[in-house]
């Protein structure tokens, strides 16, 4: 399975560099001009004896007019798809966790990523996708199976200024796909499992649109003026097994919670600083409407790392997380992570 599955996205990738044009430049007589440069390129290439003088005048009028054209920018189609695939080894220390799977641990994961831009005359689809899963040794000698993590994004941009300003719509999914479990002790001392979580239990869904502003290359910064943050736990038994009344803000017999407020998201891709050094930052800032003007009732979420990329698949990342949620815990939490990994496409833009 996990062949067929490779197989596919080799096979997307070699589609990537496809792209579906209706035209690329502005008149049929200029689309001449090009053709006959092209021709008389190759006709430089497949002859070694030096050209006539009036020959040599003609091929730099055609240069001269090829440099005044310029080629269109807004097409009917152009696609492009960028995919990943990953092994890594983590060493993870951690302060003020709640989850079982953020404490002090060693991580061997693998992630799978990709993702997709499909421009069109008037607007552009962005889709990424990605799914973690892995196996964490504990301090404590115990292991466990980790959440197969997966986080699915999909925004539609429609430009207001040209390269820079963007109306967005965005709708951020993130969730696992199985059941996790964990261990506790019993009355004797014995370990016992129990059921920790499962499919979107818990669920996050995150409705936004606003404004996206685009810097550098690839980068942006979006502004969701109106946002709705769902957080949803569809297995109810977790509740028991767990022992608790409340999880993620949400009630035992109840399944969802939404709040409306702003969304703030910035997004750096891996950005370089010097020859083998990158620069990665994610955060998203959500305001609820109601407390607005009380920080501590927002939630933050910050991902920023460093990368050292040598030979052509291994990369050495230094990454701290933060985030905080007041419906879950007072205090933020902080992981601080060291990796070394094989990255399939581990090369940056």
């Amino acid at each position: 399975m996990f062949c067929r599955i490779l197989f596919i996205l080799l096979l997307l990738g070699n589609l990537s560099s496809a792209q579906l044009l209706n035209s690329m430049w502005e008149t049929p007589s200029e689309e001449n001009v090009i053709k006959q440069y092209a021709q008389w390129q190759q006709f430089q290439k497949e002859n070694v004896v030096p050209m006539i003088k009036i020959d040599s005048q003609q091929n730099k009028q055609l240069i001269q007019h090829v440099k005044k054209l310029k080629p269109k920018t807004e097409y009917d189609l152009y696609w492009i798809l960028n995919y990943d695939l990953y092994a890594t080894f983590s060493a993870m220390k951690s302060e003020n966790v709640i989850d079982i799977g953020e404490a002090d641990n060693l991580y061997l994961y693998y992630n799978l990523t990709f993702s997709n831009r499909l421009y069109f005359k008037e607007f552009r689809l962005n889709t990424y996708f990605f799914n973690e899963y892995g196996y964490r040794n504990y301090l404590d000698s115990i292991s466990l199976k980790t959440e197969d993590l997966y986080y699915f994004k999909n925004t539609i941009n429609y430009p207001i200024i040209k390269d820079h300003l963007d109306f967005n719509f965005m709708i951020n999914i993130k969730s696992q796909f199985w059941k996790t479990y964990a261990f506790k002790e019993d009355s004797v001392g014995g370990l016992n499992t129990y059921l920790y979580s499962s499919y979107f239990s818990p669920g996050y869904i995150l409705y936004s649109s606003g404004l996206t502003y685009s810097f550098w290359k690839g980068n942006t910064i979006e502004l969701g003026l109106i946002s709705g943050k769902f957080t949803k736990i569809k297995n109810q038994n977790i509740f028991n097994t767990r022992e608790s009344s409340k999880l993620y803000g949400i009630g035992k017999g109840s399944k969802s919670e939404v709040v409306f407020g702003l969304n703030l998201q910035g997004n750096i891709t891996p950005k370089k600083l010097t020859k083998n050094l990158y620069w990665e930052n994610y955060t998203q800032i959500f305001a609820p409407n109601k407390q607005l003007e009380a920080i501590h009732h927002y939630t933050f979420d910050i991902n920023n790392a460093v990368h050292y990329l040598f030979l052509k698949y291994l990369r050495v990342s230094l990454r701290t997380k933060v985030f905080y949620d007041a419906q879950i815990q007072e205090k933020p939490q902080l992981i601080n992570q060291i990796s070394f990994g094989f990255y399939l496409a581990n090369i940056v833009q």
